[in-house]
């Protein structure tokens, strides 16, 4: 066994005054690396209860395992690093195992090669957890692992079945762009935060996401490697709200099965994430720009700490993009039965059409379709609209009955006096069914006859013959709706 250990000291805390990291990159380990490991060694530069068994062995210094080579099983039981770790490139040739492990500090194992089982069941990332390009060639945990600020697993692949099951990353972003999931990915009961970026990513097995509480957005972008499927359809809403935005350009839609009462789609204008009072420009190096801080040259874009999402990015979607996106998805659902989801995606995307429009379909025409029958998804509203509309106007023409079938437009059988052989309340009763009678007559009739109105009514009763012929032209347009509806059933 070959070990370089820059410095040991009796005192530990003369050692971490002076030397803040030990440094152990390229160091062949042949011994298993366990709990008795580093208690015989008698680190100075490590605290731990020797009285007790299961006191944890707390690492103070950061420690450098870059370029390592452990050929024995690795333990880290119930271990606490206080400082920075790092097994950048690091080979372990046989298990790994970090359960209940904390890290207090950046832990990085960028590029590792895990050629045997890997365990982080139960540990707890305080910092930001960094795997990228890391290879999981056996079967691989973090089954409860909870992760703090953030999780990167770019270009990672896992070549064997990985477990997210439980895990947390309530307050964490998560990036797997480009991962290869060769095997089954299993994020049962998974709790996901803010952000969660598979963009790139290859599935070529099955994805479940069963009972996981789904981040506020989710980027798809450019999945097109689905062997198996991405199934949705048993998560959980956002921690946040009502509905996690999903972003599907460029990916195989016909592969992943959403429901649309949990999702919306996304289309973003911007890869740029706020964490921690900065933003950051998720999928790129370097880029890190204070909150509050105007974009480019455009006064207008500014981007506050409380922005998740911006408002800039090199890729802008065109509308035709967008416009296949939806038609895909809506061919996806109606596929799989999915009729609720459906309407749903149907509906914001005749939304989306219309407010692209702008003008009149945006101001006037979506709002007439959403509130008269919900886009033809509710067409019993109809029913209501027009029953609504002619208590309405026998309500105004309580006020103005005499004036109407006297001097604007008579019916034969009805008159202005012919109730008024009643009294009292019967009288009142009387009137009142005249006036319902009158209404309905112009209201629900397909013609008016022309021979009913006064002579000169125009010129006499100019309001009063505009105000019926409202009367009538919405009666129609209710009776249209209301035989479409009998005859399409």
């Amino acid at each position: 066994m070959l070990i370089f250990i820059l410095f040991i000291c009796s005192n530990p805390n003369s050692f971490c005054n002076e030397y803040e990291i030990i440094d152990f990159s390229s160091t062949t380990f042949n011994d298993s690396i366990c709990r008795e490991y580093w208690l015989e060694n008698n680190q100075a530069w490590i605290e731990v209860d020797t009285t007790n068994y299961w006191s944890p062995i707390i690492f103070i210094p950061g420690i450098i395992f870059d370029f390592s080579s452990f050929s024995k099983r690795v333990e880290f039981y119930y271990a606490h690093f206080e400082s920075e770790l790092s097994f950048n490139s690091a080979e372990f040739k046989s298990d790994a195992v970090f359960n209940d492990v904390i890290f207090n500090s950046l832990i990085s194992f960028g590029g590792a090669d895990f050629r045997s089982f890997a365990s982080f069941y139960g540990t707890m990332f305080k910092d930001t957890a960094n795997f990228d390009g890391s290879i999981f060639n056996a079967l691989t945990n973090f089954y409860e692992t909870d992760f703090g600020t953030s999780a990167s697993f770019k270009h990672a692949t896992f070549k064997d079945d990985v477990n997210f099951a439980h895990a947390n990353f309530n307050s964490a972003v998560v990036d797997f762009e480009n991962a290869t999931f060769d095997s089954t990915a299993f994020f049962w009961h998974t709790t996901f935060g803010p952000m969660v970026i598979f963009r790139e990513a290859s599935f070529l097995k099955n994805a479940e996401f069963y009972g996981a509480k789904l981040p506020d957005t989710l980027d798809l972008r450019s999945v097109t490697q689905i062997k198996g499927k991405l199934d949705f359809t048993y998560s959980l809403p956002p921690r946040l709200s009502k509905k996690c935005l999903i972003a599907l350009a460029g990916a195989d839609i016909s592969k992943i099965k959403l429901r649309m009462d949990l999702f919306e789609l996304w289309f973003p204008d911007s890869s740029f994430i706020v964490q921690d009072g900065f933003i950051v420009q998720a999928g790129k190096k370097d880029t890190v720009i204070a909150a509050d801080t105007t974009i480019l040259n455009d006064s207008s874009l500014v981007i506050t700490a409380d922005t998740l999402i911006g408002i800039w990015d090199k890729e802008i979607f065109s509308h035709d993009h967008k416009i296949a996106v939806y038609e895909q998805l809506l061919e996806k659902l109606a596929s799989d039965g999915m009729m609720e989801s459906f309407k749903i995606l149907d509906i914001d995307y005749r939304k989306f059409k219309a407010k692209h429009s702008g003008g009149f379909s945006w101001y006037f025409l979506d709002t007439f379709q959403d509130w008269w029958w919900n886009y033809g998804y509710t067409k019993e509203r109809v029913f209501i609209w027009a029953i609504g509309f002619w208590l309405l106007f026998s309500f105004i023409n309580l006020f103005f009955y005499h004036k109407l079938i006297d001097g604007v437009y008579s019916i034969g059988f009805l008159g202005a006096h012919k109730y008024q052989a009643s009294k009292g309340i019967k009288k009142l009763i009387f009137y009142n069914l005249y006036v319902i009678t009158y209404t309905a007559q112009i209201f629900f009739g397909l013609k008016m006859n022309m021979d009913n109105f006064k002579t000169g009514v125009i010129k006499e009763h100019p309001f009063l013959f505009s105000y019926l012929m409202i009367v009538y032209i919405v009666g129609l347009i209710c009776l249209g709706f209301i035989v479409n509806i009998i005859f399409t059933r």
